[in-house]
């Protein structure tokens, strides 16, 4: 193996969140390990996020704070994928935290549930941590319900903490101002930044190399300064990346040392990979700027808009909605419950009422049949029924923008065409919901947003 060869018993870099390689030198990461471990130990926090670009150390993080408390003395939950219903989320962690899968489906039992499950840790002298990672796959439906989650503690203490990791769209949901009352609950709020300079980067490179066996160094002092700049000026990630890639290299030449020349052609192919592909994201990013970007009524013009009126495909529109998403699925297994996203409208997804009710989901009564169409968007977890929680308003539009009727029209729309339909139900939307605006306090900035949240709709459906 190439780390033998350099007198190692362990690959020094693989990009896994090993907390054994944890380098404690890195301002920003071990500030954020130590006030979380603050929030969980002597805070009493409800909630700590932990916010950064790719590649920064937020899983790591995460997984050091775990590897640190005292597991003993708490009932843990860790969730890597978030981006599923609420009631999806809820069962996940209380599976985890009993041990065993939860088979509960309804919210409201799964809320009372979870509260039993607080009280019976709280019983064992235990409290409940629940860790978050990739937090910027929350929907925004999902944070409104996450924040009445924390409204389930005690007036003189809080029973569980949530550490919620991710992205900076994670930081830019929470500051949305409307959010206000779920930011104003995180205790702690820590931001992770690159390493400062390519002195961190040598003393980085060198701590790993340590612990995977090797006292000397193999790095020389040009080769990090080019390390650092190839990997972004800091970024653990592809430190690591390069690092591994160049001892690689160093042994099939037989190298004693890594030299700046290793780097560089290391570096180079990397960055040109990784430009190509910038390039062409970026030339992605201007078209859908340039469509979105066309004109189109005001604001003010389509609330007064009754209907909304979808204008006949042109010769020369882009693939149909349908069309990409048959090319994107193709292959890919439909499952009978959870969300058909996949399937079409006026497929028999199931092929009576009661076998639709049987298996939780929502349908849509067909005119002169007895079939069944599954809801796209949400369970019986979820539905608008729930006395318990009031709904977002965000969702009821949302639910509204997934009608059959209109996901027909968006599905055989081209992009341009979808971006109006958006529009126009999100005027709609706020003509029938005024009190949606005065989350954001601008009628425009509540428009945009919501005619966003339904776009996604669409592109998920």
């Amino acid at each position: 193996m190439y780390y033998e060869y350099w007198g190692m018993k362990r690959p020094p870099f693989d990009n896994v969140p090993d907390p054994s390689m944890y380098f404690s030198a890195h301002q920003t990461v071990e500030q954020a390990v130590g006030e979380v471990l603050f929030a969980i130990e002597e805070g009493d926090e409800c909630l700590a996020v932990v916010v950064g670009e790719v590649g920064l150390g937020k899983t790591t993080s995460l997984r050091v704070i775990l590897d640190t408390i005292d597991q003993d003395k708490y009932r843990i939950a860790f969730i890597t994928n978030p981006d599923v219903t609420f009631t999806m989320l809820l069962r996940e962690i209380i599976g985890q935290l009993k041990g065993e899968a939860c088979a509960i489906r309804r919210k409201d039992e799964l809320l009372e549930e979870f509260n039993r499950v607080l009280f019976e840790t709280v019983d064992e002298n235990k409290r409940v941590l629940v860790f978050i990672d990739e937090g910027n796959a929350f929907k925004p439906v999902n944070l409104e319900s996450l924040r009445l989650l924390t409204n389930m503690q005690e007036d003189d203490r809080n029973l569980f903490t949530i550490i919620l990791a991710g992205q900076p769209k994670l930081a830019k949901m929470l500051e949305s101002p409307a959010r206000a009352n779920l930011f104003q609950r995180i205790g702690v709020y820590c931001h992770l930044e690159k390493m400062e300079s390519w002195l961190m980067v040598r003393d980085y490179l060198d701590h790993r190399i340590e612990r995977a066996g090797r006292a000397e160094p193999i790095f020389t002092d040009k080769a990090v300064q080019a390390i650092y700049e190839f990997s972004e000026k800091g970024v653990p990630r592809l430190v690591n990346k390069i690092a591994k890639l160049a001892l690689k290299a160093g042994e099939t030449s037989g190298q004693a040392a890594v030299d700046a020349d290793i780097i560089r052609m290391i570096g180079e192919r990397f960055k040109r990979f990784t430009r190509a592909d910038a390039d062409r994201q970026t030339g992605r990013e201007a078209e859908e700027h340039k469509e979105s970007s066309a004109p189109e009524e005001s604001p003010a013009e389509q609330v007064t808009q009754a209907q909304l009126e979808v204008p006949a495909q042109s010769e020369t529109a882009e693939p149909s909605f349908a069309e990409e998403q048959q090319s994107h699925d193709a292959g890919e297994k439909i499952e009978p419950l959870e969300w058909q996203r996949s399937a079409p409208f006026g497929e028999e997804i199931w092929p009576r009422k009661e076998a639709a009710a049987e298996a939780g989901g929502y349908y849509y009564d067909q005119p002169g049949d007895d079939t069944a169409v599954a809801s796209t968007r949400f369970d019986e977890d979820e539905s608008k029924e729930d006395s318990d929680v009031s709904v977002p308003i965000e969702q009821i539009c949302l639910d509204e923008a997934l009608r059959p009727d209109v996901l027909e029209k968006a599905r055989a729309a081209n992009k341009r065409e979808r971006i109006k339909i958006a529009g126009q139900l999100a005027a709609e939307g706020i003509k029938r919901h005024p009190e949606y605006v005065s989350q954001t306090g601008d009628p425009v900035v509540a428009w945009q947003e919501l005619r966003n949240e339904i776009l996604s709709a669409f592109s998920q459906s």
